[in-house]
Formats: structure tokens, C-alpha cells, sequence
């Protein structure tokens, strides 16, 4: 079984775990659907919402951690040597997504109903 969170190399190592407290986390601060969000990545998505939805996902894992830390991190991130791009951070957060609990059922085949006996 696979991990529900992946791992993200800023200062430190941090969890990203995108799951049902990091949606609400989401959409309480971009005030937009996380599902539609995750349907941009890849696609349209703004920096923005892709530093809430970093946050959201931290602060599942982190619950202390603020978003304003989060910006700060990603600053860092990028502008450092051995940091990352936008397309790195948008790569983890998509990882997070799918190694997620949250979109699981949606992969699943629905159970078959037993046929009633005539």
C-alpha cells in the first residue's frame, strides 16, 4: 500500500498530505473547490493556488504552520542553488494528490448487486 503523503525537501523534510483536512484547509484560504484546483494542475494553475494548495497539504501533516512560512519556504526554495522550480513544486503537489486517500474512491469499480432469486 502506498504512503498517503509524499515528501517535500525545503529547509527541512516536510509531509504533503493532501487528504480531507488539507481540502478544507484549502478552501478556507483560496476560496475555490479544491477538487476544480486539482483539475487545473498541469493545466492553469496560478501560483497562487498552487502555494494555498502546498500549504493546505503542509499544514495537514504540520498543523503550526502558517501560510505566510509556506511563501517564505517556497522563496527560499527557488532561489537557493540546490532549490526547485514552479514545475518541481507543482510535480510534488500532484504526487500528493494521487498518493491521497481523497480521490480513491473514485477509482473503483462499484460492487455488483446480487441478483434476486425469482
Amino acid at each position: 500500500m502506498s504512503k498517503p503523503f509524499v515528501i517535500i525537501k525545503l529547509d527541512k523534510d516536510y509531509e504533503i498530505r493532501m487528504n480531507n483536512r488539507a481540502s478544507i484547509y484549502f478552501e478556507e484560504v483560496a476560496g475555490v473547490s479544491f477538487i476544480n484546483a486539482c483539475g487545473s494542475i498541469g493545466d492553469s494553475l496560478s501560483t497562487t493556488i498552487l502555494n494555498k494548495m502546498l500549504y493546505a497539504g503542509m499544514k495537514a501533516a504540520n498543523p503550526e504552520i502558517t501560510l505566510d512560512e509556506v511563501i517564505d519556504l517556497v522563496d527560499e526554495y527557488s532561489s537557493n542553488d540546490e532549490g526547485g522550480s514552479f514545475n518541481l513544486l507543482m510535480q510534488k503537489v500532484m504526487e500528493a494528490v494521487k498518493e491521497s486517500n481523497f480521490f480513491r474512491m473514485a477509482n473503483r469499480k462499484p460492487e455488483s448487486k446480487p441478483k434476486a432469486k425469482k
